[in-house]
């Protein structure tokens, strides 16, 4: 069962945050960077304590025959910004994740006051560009939301 006051942002009934970027575009080898601050949850039942962060894209569609054929492979990495900070990759991996159109990170107990930096990295491109949407979810602040908008 899901429980939205923990999950959404919801007016009056948590202090969760969400900062959306819908179909932006990214050049081969280029990277997107946004930076969110952690802060303490309120208004809430249940203590909300994690950091989420998913990126999607459409990927054009590989050889018939092909079983893994990423065309378009984009990367998503989320790292404490202090020095020595952790490094986070997508969907329980270690590394990149050479696969998925779709990645998802998720920081539990990312405690108050830490800096994150959100990287979206357009890897290996065979087309010039490939658009891409991204949301984040928890208790943050919003230190450059890199062209996202902010939802609460």
């Amino acid at each position: 069962l899901i429980n939205l006051s923990t999950s959404l942002p919801l007016q009056n009934a948590n202090s969760i945050n969400a900062v959306a970027v819908n179909s932006r575009s990214i050049r081969d080898g280029e990277t997107d960077i946004f930076v969110l601050k952690t802060k303490q949850c309120s208004g809430s039942r249940n203590s909300i304590t994690g950091l989420s962060v998913t990126l999607s894209w459409y990927d054009p569609a590989g050889a018939s025959n092909c079983v893994r054929c990423l065309i378009n492979d984009l990367d998503l990495k989320v790292e404490e910004v202090k020095s020595g900070g952790r490094q986070f990759h997508p969907n329980g991996k270690h590394q990149p994740d050479r696969i998925n159109n779709v990645e998802r990170i998720r920081v539990y107990h990312p405690g108050s006051d830490t800096e994150y930096k959100v990287t979206v990295k357009a890897h290996n491109l065979a087309s010039s560009t490939q658009k891409y949407s991204l949301i984040a979810t928890g208790c943050f602040s919003i230190k450059d939301a890199g062209g996202g908008f902010l939802l609460h």
